[in-house]
């Protein structure tokens, strides 16, 4: 994969988490790693073809962007038409990125690329140089749909000391729950 620097290491990315997939990947920092980068491949998030998941991002630094990579053809190469699956600039130092697998992607694993840039306008690059920033490396791992999928939007209302009113989204095709 392409090199990527900073030529100063004081803005970084201090935290990232991922959550909603079946299993997810977490890294917190002190400061910028060596090189202002950091593989963390053998960090693997795991989806399935039409799963979705959030990409948590926390900079030191100031207004930063945030862009989400995923190498779907496994290239080598991180294009922006085809493979940044998320982008966010603004002044906040916490930023969430929506990401889903495409209901066409292969099973296998995937290089995922988060990489943060320093500024109000930022739009980082997948390769090269830039002033402040991170680059973290994870692997994507997309593997098959589970047989029964979790429900999501868990919501806990009217609650007593002898009843409660519980709702959610179903996420497949279930008629029946066990509470």
């Amino acid at each position: 994969y392409c090199q990527v620097s900073t030529t100063n290491s004081g803005d970084y990315i201090s935290s990232l988490v991922s959550s909603g997939a079946n299993t997810n990947v977490s890294y917190t920092a002190t400061s910028n790693p060596a090189g202002s980068y950091s593989n963390e491949t053998a960090q693997i998030l795991t989806s399935f073809p039409t799963g979705t998941f959030d990409i948590t991002s926390t900079y030191v630094g100031g207004a930063n962007g945030v862009n989400v990579w995923v190498d779907w053809n496994n290239d080598l190469v991180f294009d922006n038409t085809t493979e940044l699956i998320g982008y966010q600039v603004s002044s906040a130092a916490s930023k969430t990125i929506s990401g889903a697998v495409p209901a066409s992607a292969a099973i296998g694993n995937y290089r995922m690329r988060v990489r943060a840039q320093w500024g109000s306008t930022a739009n980082p690059p997948a390769c090269g140089s830039v002033a402040y920033g991170t680059t973290i490396d994870f692997t994507l791992s997309v593997t098959a749909p589970p047989a029964c999928l979790a429900p999501s939007a868990l919501a806990l209302d009217s609650i007593a000391t002898t009843s409660a009113k519980v709702s959610w989204t179903e996420n497949g095709t279930a008629t029946q729950w066990e509470i």
